[in-house]
This record gives structure tokens, sequence and C-alpha cells, in this order.
């Protein structure tokens, strides 16, 4: 039979392979002041921006291209010059998982895995699955037929999503705690047209 497949609407998530030394890194995640987030149930850094750290702004010079590549290759929008807004570490203590959530104001967001444990995954949800009325036994999960999507977290990877994609941690089978770094964007203006032009 003679068909085509339209991955029609797809939401896609892209992982990058960040080539750095993360010793630096992993002190600075390590010894930051932690409080709990109690919307996510997950220790957040008490720094909301910490690529600020004169220490990381490499780091940060990383993230952007990765963004612009995501932006402008994957998504095909002309070149937006984003703005990260916000950026925190998270640690989740052994046996400990985030609720599901998304990230507000933002277009996408990142999470950056410095040095990883075999503990926990980040479970994306898909926010359109509708399902049906019948329990199909799934032979092969596959796009289609999911409604969730783990990602496995590997050593200096980074991984870029729209910030409307549901999530979560989850949960941490190590005896250590995990950590990542996770960052917000927006795109700067000038965007839109007509009645949406947005200039400043």
């Amino acid at each position: 039979m003679n068909y085509k497949t339209i991955p029609l609407f797809s939401h896609p998530i892209n992982v990058f392979y960040l080539n750095i030394d993360t010793n630096q890194i992993q002190e600075i995640i390590e010894s930051s002041d932690y409080r709990l987030n109690d919307s996510v149930n997950a220790f957040i850094s008490k720094n909301l921006k910490v690529l600020e750290d004169p220490k990381l702004n490499f780091l940060e010079d990383e993230f952007n291209k990765a963004l612009d590549e995501f932006n402008e290759k994957i998504m095909g929008y002309e070149k937006n010059n984003l703005k990260i807004t916000t950026s925190w570490f998270t640690k989740c203590e052994p046996d400990q998982q985030s609720h599901r959530h998304n990230h507000k104001n933002s277009l996408y967001s990142g999470v950056y895995y410095n040095k990883v444990e075999d503990y926990s995954k980040i479970l994306f949800y898909n926010n359109d699955w509708r399902g049906n009325n019948y329990q199909l036994k799934i032979n092969n999960y596959n796009f289609y037929n999911s409604d969730t999507w783990s990602v496995e977290p590997e050593n200096s990877s980074l991984i870029i999503f729209p910030s409307y994609l549901s999530h979560k941690i989850t949960k941490n089978n190590s005896t250590k705690p995990r950590y990542s770094l996770a960052f917000n964007c927006v795109p700067r203006p000038p965007y839109g047209e007509a009645d949406s032009y947005i200039e400043s």
C-alpha cells in the first residue's frame, strides 16, 4: 500500500549535547541555596537569575546558540534576538519528584543537565491528547498514540522545548540529589504585524 504520514501540528523537543567542562558548574550548582517550591514539589535555587553569575557567562552563550538553532532551524522563524529572562537550579532529593507543570510568560524553556546519575527522567505530556473511548492495546508506542513521552538526561545535555508543554521530573530513584539548571526566554521586540505589532 502506498501512503505518507504527515506529523501535523507537532511539538518539537530538542536535545543538544554541549562540549563543556562540567566540574566548575557542578560546584556552583551544589553550593547554591535552595528552597522548596510547593507549586512543583521540588527544590529550586533562591536565586532566579543564576546565569548572571560571571562564572556561568560561557554557559549562557551556549544556551543562546542553542536557542537560536531551535528558533530558526527547527521552528523556522526569522532571527528573534531571544532573551533569557529567568534561570534557576533545581534539586530533587532521593524519592522526590515534581508535579506536572508548564512555564508561563515565556516562549521557550530549557533544562540543562550537567552531571547525570542514573536517577530520573523528564516526562512530557501531550497537551492535545484527546484519547478516545476505546482502550486499544498499544503494540508500539510512538508520537501518535502516546499521551506522555520521557527523555533521559545525559551529561552536558540541554533540552529546549515550547514553554506551554506540560512536564514533570520523574521520581529520583538514586541515593543522590538530582540537579539541573532551567531557564525561560522571550523574544525581544520588534515582532508581530498590523494591530499586533510590538515595537518596544
